[in-house]
């Protein structure tokens, strides 16, 4: 049996940003992963057939990946606007893709932010974390013979 209790999700900060407002983010503590393994001599050849199998239950370790995503999309902004000139969804000025592709432009050669309060309609947020994230797992199983 093995016990895999990752603490990721809150190792930064506990206390996150959402859209839905502050929230705390629990822990997932009821990883246990049992494992199972088996060999068998099934002839009488001197042991020289041996048959093993297992099977075990692995939790990921969300390390580097939750932790950034955690870190750039919670803790350190408030909003997080995406703009894109040809798609309608994303440019507030569509169907004038030109007026769009012109402020990142101006933006882009003056190496700045594009000013998004001049911008009409835009609405975004940091992106939401559900507070009862899970560690994903995966059941994993094995077999094989050999003979000496």
């Amino acid at each position: 049996m093995r016990y895999d209790f990752d603490r990721t999700n809150s190792a930064i900060n506990t206390f996150v940003q959402a859209n839905r407002g502050f929230h705390t983010l629990n822990n997932d503590p009821n990883n246990l992963a049992p494992r199972l393994g088996v060999a068998w001599t099934p002839f009488d050849d001197e042991k020289k057939t041996l048959l093993r199998g297992g099977i075990s239950m692995n939790y990921d370790e969300g390390h580097n990946q939750v932790a950034a995503v955690h870190t750039s999309n919670t803790v350190n902004i408030d909003k997080q606007i995406q703009l894109n000139a040809n798609s309608p969804l994303l440019n507030p000025f569509w169907p004038d893709v030109a007026r769009l592709r012109q402020v990142l432009a101006t933006s882009l050669a003056a190496n700045t932010v594009p000013d998004v309060s001049a911008i009409p309609g835009l609405t975004s947020a940091a992106f939401d974390v559900d507070r009862n994230i899970e560690i994903p797992h995966t059941v994993q199983a094995t077999g094989g013979m050999s003979t000496r």
